[in-house]
């Protein structure tokens, strides 16, 4: 209760600050005031040269502003403007020589400007005074100094409460040594205690603000600094008297608390009575669970909070049973695929075995264009049926694209063209598998099919500022411009259309474009650029840092 109250009173003095800056800035305006008045700087320079003119400029000019300052600063204890200016005559008591005034030379060039705090002597009121210099028109020499004096009491005043008991509360300031200045209202005051005090929250506190214990009593003691004046602003104040009657109250709710806990404690042994029993017994049943035992506890028709997690535990109970029967399920299933698995390792060998001997007895005929087309068949074969290679080389995809190509070109005879064409630099890089063949498919079933003129398709490789380039280019009937952009929105979004038209109709773009995507990184290209009656290319950009290279062109 103590801190909270010690931090209201620092939010206090901090809002109070912001009225004491506000109130220091508005003396300093007063300077303003004068430095940008032309009368007075003027009469300062010594412009008028008879007696006469400088008084009546001064009684019409000069003295009603010295008039209107002292009537809207109350506060303000002085004002007096010391002129440099010898010949000046006197015009007291608002403009009087330097020579008569404080030794303004004395003055170091850091106060000029500034608030300075001066105690007062013998029980006269400590005051500010505020020393700045008046320039001529150019800023280029001083024609004297104004100076503005308030009592201590203009800022103490401010942050004094209507609620403050006498004697209760004290202000004191703090240089920037920590050094203690008396404000003259202090010296009646137990000042020893208040030394204590200060010097203790000086060198005991981090923060800027504290409670200390002296003397059976306890003090709340804030600190803010005043930026204008250069000094901190040191509130001490006795809470003791702040809260009459705490200690009966804080008894009372003692007492309070005591009875409250004695009735809680009654309500406990009253729940454990009617509650434990069930709660031991759903205990008990599930201790059996991990003997296989998944019979569900019956449900009693109570609606509480036990009913609830009796139900719960049933359900995951029945959620248990029911995993471990599908993992017995699984269990089967994966012992029946497995020998499916070994039944489907013997098919491959019989495809392989069957075309080689097609093979043979063709060569044995001397029909040399069955015997190729049955050996380019079965190597394409054997590498679309080598599931278990996850990952290949480009010399591997290009070769095998080469043999579905020549295995076209006895299809189409004179009316397909081909070029593959792949870099050697790029042949040792590591890529998925069948990376390449389902967009050459693409190209010669729905770029060339049904072309009236020779179809050409070209396959090349290479490296273009730093990047892998693999382009697919043909000169089919190409995609329009607004089905290009359609497809390029559905590789996006996952979404190839249920349209047969070129690429549109071919699932395995989708799974190139995602297979490039995860391969190679988000940083991957699939590019289609395609005219109608011009043909397609399609082209895979990849960025160099996310190649791989294998060991042996085999992979």
């Amino acid at each position: 209760m103590y801190r909270q109250y010690s931090e209201t009173e620092q939010l206090l003095l901090e809002k109070n600050l912001i009225t004491i800056q506000e109130k220091l800035d508005q003396y300093e305006a007063v300077h303003k005031l004068f430095q940008t008045n032309r009368v007075l700087l003027e009469l300062l320079s010594g412009d008028y040269y008879t007696p006469a003119d400088s008084m009546y400029h001064f009684l019409k000019y000069i003295r009603p502003l010295f008039e209107y300052v002292e009537l809207n600063t109350p506060d303000l204890k002085r004002l007096c403007l010391y002129s440099i200016n010898e010949n000046l005559s006197i015009l007291k008591p608002e403009i009087i020589h330097l020579s008569e005034g404080p030794n303004v030379g004395s003055f170091s060039e850091e106060i000029k400007g500034q608030w300075n705090f001066f105690p007062g002597e013998n029980n006269e009121e400590s005051s500010f005074h505020f020393l700045k210099p008046i320039f001529n028109n150019e800023y280029t020499r001083e024609l004297g100094f104004l100076e503005l004096q308030i009592p201590e009491t203009a800022i103490s005043n401010l942050v004094a409460r209507e609620d403050w008991e006498s004697g209760k509360e004290v202000l004191f300031y703090l240089d920037k040594e920590d050094k203690i200045l008396l404000t003259g209202s202090e010296n009646t005051m137990d000042f020893p205690l208040y030394k204590d005090l200060i010097q203790n929250f000086i060198n005991g506190n981090k923060s800027d603000f504290g409670i200390i214990r002296r003397t059976n009593k306890k003090y709340v003691i804030n600190r803010v600094e005043i930026e204008s004046i250069g000094l901190d602003l040191l509130l001490i104040q006795e809470v003791d008297g702040r809260f009459p009657g705490f200690k009966k109250k804080r008894d009372l709710v003692f007492l309070l608390l005591l009875v409250f806990l004695l009735l809680l404690t009654f309500v406990y042994q009253v729940i454990i009575y009617f509650y434990a029993r069930r709660i031991n017994a759903l205990a008990a049943h599930m201790k059996t669970i991990d003997k296989g035992n998944f019979n569900q506890i019956p449900v009693d028709h109570r609606k509480d909070e036990i009913t609830c997690l009796v139900g719960v535990f049933n359900d995951m109970i029945y959620r248990i049973d029911e995993l471990v029967n599908r993992v017995h399920k699984e269990e089967l299933m994966r012992k029946e695929i497995a020998y499916s698995a070994l039944q489907a390792q013997v098919k491959p060998h019989f495809i392989y075995n069957t075309l080689e001997t097609i093979r043979m007895l063709a060569e044995a005929n001397d029909d040399i264009n069955v015997a190729e087309l049955c050996y380019r068949f079965g190597l394409f074969i054997r590498y679309t049926l080598a599931s278990h290679k996850k990952e290949v080389t480009l010399k591997d995809e290009f070769d095998n694209i080469r043999n579905f190509i020549e295995i076209y070109h006895y299809r189409f005879g004179a009316r397909l063209e081909s070029v593959i064409a792949p870099g050697t630099e790029t042949l040792n890089i590591i890529c998925p598998w069948f990376l390449l063949q389902p967009i050459v498919e693409n190209s010669v079933i729905h770029g060339l099919s049904g072309n009236v003129r020779k179809g050409q398709i070209v396959v090349e490789s290479g490296f273009r500022d730093g990047k892998l380039v693999i382009s697919i280019t043909d000169n089919g009937r190409g995609i329009s411009g607004i089905k290009i952009k359609e497809l390029h929105n559905s590789l996006l979004k996952n979404e190839i259309s249920g349209e047969t038209d070129h690429l549109n109709g071919s699932l395995g773009v989708t799974n190139v474009y995602e297979r490039l995507k995860v391969f190679y990184g988000p940083e991957a290209q699939f590019i289609i650029d395609s005219e109608e009656g011009k043909g397609t290319v399609v082209m895979m950009i990849i960025p160099a840092e996310e190649l791989q290279y294998a060991e042996n062109p085999s992979c």
